[in-house]
């Protein structure tokens, strides 16, 4: 119990550092720059984090369940598969982000080319720290997102002190000091990309990654798509106020974090948990999440506006106009995190699947029609009506796996004490 406690805390502590030096860079430049810049600056971080879904569906998350039992032996190859996969989806992706801002030009333009030189930098970082995770190794993790914040933080001081005031500049020092800390992962793993296994790894990997894959593009994807199509009818500025909100929902996000990379190995190991404790682990799970997610909003909502101004800058208006409705929305997708993790653990990415194609066209259509009836307040409620509207399938959906989890050990039961015992020679 002690060394569970122990990988947990680590867990936290590592969600903490990784989400730190996201929500430091989106501080400094929403503080330094213009609200239709810090907008410029969202898209490219909407792109990263659709890069690192892509990632972590596909590579992080079927190497937490298929592979958090190996031992170090068993695990070289798969280290270097899944290192090798990152690169090979991530370089395809950072070529097009690249051409779009070529193509754009400007400001956003700029943002988007240095995006693409330091995107294969930051999912090989993260990759690295899944790594860690599925080998219960949570204390390297959060040792290499700690040099990845000084590293950082050293380069931010640099540019403000040097007069820089570009989103592109930004995103450089903290892509750059991600790919320093990617290749000083790798080196502590004695692992290199093995990209010519790409197409192996997704082949290998295409029963439970593809349904992920496919899950975050319709679920997660749908989301970040959906900030893009309010700023392509409202502006550029309400992709702002989003996003700032999300920033200063970040550390709830860190807490949800922490739990799916502690719990999903865990009990991705333990096949033999009986339906109950399945069911309070998911129940403890949503409960702890939505009564922090409360507490935390009430502390938000009585910041005062000099305080909000010098965290968020002029981007501090449109965040508290949005607030309510997206700590809402916070509030409903913690309560479909328990059950959520549990399926996943369960390797049912099929029926998660399943259920993020019936959320994903209502996530679009509350976006447009929200915003269109009350701008980015309006897009933020329907947000948050659907995620209470979405609640009850993921609660009802394991419910009904659970039951199939019992009848299935009941049955391996009954076949163990049908089985007579090996004859004594």
């Amino acid at each position: 119990m002690l060394k569970l406690l122990r990988r947990a805390s680590w867990n936290l502590i590592d969600q903490g550092l990784s989400a730190l030096t996201n929500v430091v860079l989106s501080f400094v430049v929403a503080r330094e720059v213009s609200a239709t810049a810090f907008g410029s600056f969202s898209i490219a971080f909407i792109i990263f984090g659709l890069a690192i879904g892509l990632e972590r569906a596909w590579v992080g998350e079927p190497m937490s369940i298929r592979h958090a039992s190996l031992n170090d032996e068993e695990m070289r190859p798969i280290r270097s598969g899944a290192l090798g996969a990152s690169l090979g989806m991530t370089i395809p992706l950072s070529l097009i982000v690249a051409a779009v801002g070529l193509a754009v030009g400007g400001g956003l333009g700029h943002t988007l080319i240095a995006l693409a030189c330091v995107l294969p930098g930051l999912i090989l970082q993260d990759t690295c720290r899944m790594v860690f995770f599925a080998e219960r190794k949570p204390a390297r993790a959060a040792g290499n997102d700690a040099i990845w914040a000084l590293i950082q933080f050293t380069a931010l001081a640099v540019l403000l002190l040097g007069g820089a005031r570009q989103p592109w500049e930004f995103v450089l020092a903290w892509g750059g000091a991600a790919t320093i800390c990617a290749i000083g992962g790798m080196v502590v793993l004695r692992a290199w990309p093995n990209v010519l296994g790409t197409i192996r790894w997704m082949r290998e990997h295409f029963s439970l990654g593809g349904y992920l894959f496919a899950e975050y593009l319709l679920g997660i994807g749908v989301y970040q798509g959906g900030i893009l199509l309010v700023g392509a009818f409202l502006g550029r500025a309400n992709i702002g106020s989003l996003r700032a909100s999300l920033v200063l929902l970040g550390p709830l996000g860190i807490l949800s974090a922490a739990m799916t990379t502690f719990l999903l190995p865990e009990v991705s190991r333990r096949p033999e948990l009986p339906s109950s404790t399945r069911m309070k682990v998911a129940l403890g799970c949503s409960s702890g999440l939505v009564l922090v997610t409360a507490i935390y909003t009430a502390v938000l909502l009585l910041l005062p506006t000099s305080v909000g101004v010098a965290m968020l800058g002029d981007t501090w208006a449109g965040a508290r106009e949005v607030l309510i409705p997206m700590a809402t929305w916070s509030a409903a997708a913690a309560a479909s995190a328990g059950p959520a993790l549990m399926l996943y653990a369960m390797g049912l990415a099929r029926v998660t699947f399943r259920l993020h194609v019936i959320a994903a066209p209502g996530v679009i259509l509350a976006f447009i029609i929200g915003g269109q009836l009350n701008g980015a307040v309006g897009a933020a409620w329907g947000l948050a009506i659907l995620g209470i509207a979405t609640l009850p399938l993921w609660c009802g959906q394991l419910a009904i796996s659970l039951r199939g989890h019992t009848k299935r050990l009941a049955e391996a039961a009954a076949n163990t004490a049908d089985t007579p015992p090996p004859a004594v020679v």
